[in-house]
C-alpha cells in the first residue's frame, strides 16, 4: 500500500524529478517494494507521487532519493550533480514517518567560462 504524503524540493529548477527507492527488504523471494516517481513542480512543491497508480504516494519506510533532471526534449541535463543520480551514491534518505519532508540538495556550482588572451 502507498503513503501519501506532501514534500518540498528546497530549490526550483525546471525539469526536476525524483525516484523514491525503498530500503525495505522484500517480502519474499518474488514480492519487492516498488520505487516511486515524482516530478517537482516548479515552485519546487512534490505533492503527485506514484508508485502502483496515479498519484497514490510511496510504500511506507525509508527511501533513498535519486535526483535528475531533463530538458524539454527529454534529455538528461548537468542541472543536478551526478552524485544524487544513482540509488548506490545519493545521500539523501527520505522517511515516511516524517512528513511533510524536505529534500535538499547542493546547488551546482555555476560554470563561468574565462577568456584567455
Amino acid at each position: 500500500m502507498a503513503f501519501p504524503h506532501r514534500a518540498r524540493f528546497i530549490w526550483s529548477i525546471p525539469g526536476v524529478y525524483l525516484q523514491f527507492v525503498p530500503q525495505t527488504p522484500p517480502l519474499d523471494k518474488k514480492t519487492y517494494p516498488r520505487p516511486g516517481v515524482a516530478e517537482v513542480a516548479g515552485d519546487g512543491t512534490i505533492e503527485l507521487v506514484t508508485t502502483y497508480n496515479f498519484a497514490d504516494g510511496i510504500v511506507p519506510g525509508k527511501h533513498k532519493v535519486i535526483v535528475k533532471s531533463q530538458n524539454g526534449a527529454g534529455m538528461r541535463t548537468s542541472a543536478i550533480a551526478a552524485k544524487y543520480g544513482s540509488a548506490r551514491t545519493t545521500p539523501l534518505v527520505v522517511d515516511t514517518a516524517e512528513v511533510p519532508f524536505q529534500i535538499k540538495i547542493k546547488k551546482p556550482k555555476s560554470r563561468k567560462s574565462k577568456s584567455r588572451r
